[in-house]
């Protein structure tokens, strides 16, 4: 079965979708692994979407910010390597910052809505983070505030048996 939604791939006995928390009835699609699924998915808004809708537990919310984290470090030496290969043309190193600055925003905004989420809250609830000082009291609140254990507005809590990108990429 597939997720009408999303398109992802649902288990027999599931009763929501894990890709995109919605509750699984009339609205899926019965087909085989091998049939090509033509959903919503591969539309780029709901590509986009799928990044901030779900859950993600305080555990997997820390790990996923502190990986993305790696990654604009790891892309910034890139950056410092491609500035110093071409030159100081600085023009590509300003693209290149930018780009791996909004990807990683991108990610880390879509990690904690799904963080907010887990708690019962709007995901529009990370604006905050623009907000200097209320930053950080989001921030305490948000690692130090348990999560839904059960089935809340926003889907059931996610399984650890998941893995860990699986989890954090909401696949």
């Amino acid at each position: 079965m597939f997720c009408d939604n999303c398109g992802a791939k649902l288990d027999d006995d599931a009763k929501f979708c894990r890709g995109c928390g919605k509750q699984v009835g009339s609205d899926v699609v019965n087909k085989t692994d091998d049939q090509k699924v033509v959903s919503q998915s591969v539309k780029i808004g709901n590509w986009i979407t799928r990044f901030y809708k779900g859950r993600i537990g305080r555990k997997y919310w820390i790990l996923g910010t502190l990986f993305w984290i790696a990654a604009l470090f790891i892309a910034m030496l890139a950056g410092v390597f491609l500035l110093s290969s071409s030159g100081n043309n600085t023009d590509a190193f300003t693209w290149f910052f930018v780009i791996a600055v909004v990807v990683f925003y991108f990610f880390a905004l879509g990690l904690g809505a799904r963080r907010f989420h887990d708690m019962d809250q709007t995901g529009w609830m990370v604006l905050v983070f623009i907000i200097p000082l209320a930053n950080l009291i989001a921030l305490v609140y948000m690692l130090t505030t348990a999560g839904a254990k059960t089935l809340n507005k926003y889907g059931p809590p996610l399984s650890p048996d998941d893995g860990f990108f699986k989890i954090i990429l909401n696949q």
